[in-house]
């Protein structure tokens, strides 16, 4: 029932043309009002907890990095030095990551080095 509730509060707030963050933060609320599952002060805290990630962390650090190997020209670069590399290959991108994807010792296609079969 509190489901359905949520889910009709955040349409109803989606129809009446709110912002998508604001109508999920109301139905949200409305169903912390209702149910009432944890108290108001570790709420905050786990939201906090949730958003406290190395991978979350990643995302606007590798839009960063990119933001900055533009500015600095060395996109290009990168991109002109492929061309030269590889660019009167047909398919060159698939091949050179394939490429890649087979010498990098992270590969899957190759068996681990540890891995030793008993012989009898």
């Amino acid at each position: 029932m509190v489901v359905a509730l949520v889910i009709l509060s955040f349409l109803v707030m989606i129809a009446l043309t709110a912002p998508v963050a604001f109508a999920l933060a109301i139905a949200a609320a409305i169903g912390h009002a209702i149910c009432g599952a944890a108290p108001l002060l570790v709420v905050p805290q786990r939201m906090l907890e949730g958003a406290d990630s190395s991978v979350l962390l990643a995302i606007p650090l590798f839009i960063l990095a990119g933001a900055l190997m533009e500015t600095g020209g060395i996109s290009a670069r990168l991109v002109h030095l492929a061309r030269v590399l590889i660019g009167h290959v047909r398919a060159a991108s698939a091949r050179s990551w394939w490429s890649a994807k087979c010498c990098s010792r992270a590969s899957p296609a190759r068996p681990s080095r540890t891995y030793r079969r008993s012989v009898h």
